[in-house]
């Protein structure tokens, strides 16, 4: 095969046809060879195409459950009787990882706020199988530029994955 370089740059392909179309488009993807049999005098254009990169899981999702331990009733009883120990305070990471966030609807208003509800795929991989998420836990997502903050709202673990409804507050 005999390869030629491609001296027309406003040419282009159309990948439905197979047929060489003029363009004077910019952005058009530029055609960087030609490629030939030599018998038959058929061309093979070569066009330089950019690589894409578009994953299911683009997003980082973080889910954490704060954890109050009751002071109203005390482990131990206080020897000096100072009454009953402050409340302890822990937080959990639930989940750490992949997973995508979109939109389910548009902003709604209660009680004069506007709250938008979202949603969080995640892999069936990744769902950790002894947690539960529940209503209150905190909600951190990263998406390229941005960290969105929330609280779930409901949880559903279907054959795929598991789908996660929470709310942000917008106002």
């Amino acid at each position: 095969m005999a390869t030629t370089e491609c001296t027309n740059p406003t040419l282009s392909v159309d990948f439905t046809t197979g047929q060489l179309l003029q363009t004077s488009e910019i952005g058009a993807p530029p055609i960087v060879g030609a490629e030939s049999d030599g018998d038959s005098g058929d061309v093979m254009y070569v066009v330089k195409t950019p690589s894409l990169s578009n994953p299911r899981y683009p997003h980082t999702i973080l889910i954490k459950r704060t954890i109050v331990t009751d002071a109203a009733t005390p482990t131990s009883p206080d020897p000096f009787g100072g009454g009953t120990p402050a409340p302890t305070t822990e937080v959990v990471t639930l989940y750490n990882g992949e997973g995508r966030n979109y939109t389910e609807r548009a902003a709604t208003m209660v009680d004069g706020v506007a709250v938008r509800r979202l949603a969080i795929s995640v892999p069936f991989s990744g769902v950790p199988t002894s947690v539960t998420f529940m209503k209150g836990d905190d909600v951190t997502v990263t998406e390229r530029n941005r960290t969105l903050v929330g609280r779930v709202e409901d949880s559903y673990l279907g054959n795929l994955g598991m789908t996660i409804w929470w709310t942000k507050v917008t106002n």
